[in-house]
């Protein structure tokens, strides 16, 4: 009795591994990351990301600087502060709505608009 339960098992066991390395579409000779010569892809970091990078570092330095009273490194830290502000404006696009001035964004609504509300 126990024979046949064993040879049983063993046949399961046997048919699910070829069952699987059929019906696997990765060989044994490829990589599971990929192809190993393929370009990788350019890194695009979001806004938050680049404010932990490069703002929060240089934020808490200033902050530091400022506390110790150390205003040389303050006004370096500031600078570099500047510096990143400028780095991640650059890397993450405005919306053409933001791209406008304050002012061409005002003149698109009417006077009327803007004018207050009688009173009663």
């Amino acid at each position: 009795m126990r024979g046949p339960v064993i040879a049983g098992t063993v046949g399961a066991i046997i048919m699910a591994f070829l069952t699987v390395a059929v019906l696997s579409d990765r060989t044994a000779a490829q990589s599971p990351f990929g192809d190993p010569n393929a370009e990788p892809s350019p890194f695009n970091p979001q806004m938050g990301a680049l404010m932990s990078m490069l703002i929060q570092p240089r934020h808490t330095k200033l902050g530091l600087a400022g506390n110790a009273e150390n205003w040389p490194l303050a006004g370096y830290m500031l600078k570099e502060l500047r510096q990143g502000f400028a780095v991640v404006a650059k890397a993450v696009p405005r919306p053409s709505y933001r791209r406008r001035s304050l002012a061409g964004r005002a003149c698109r609504y009417p006077i009327w608009s803007m004018q207050p509300y009688p009173s009663r």
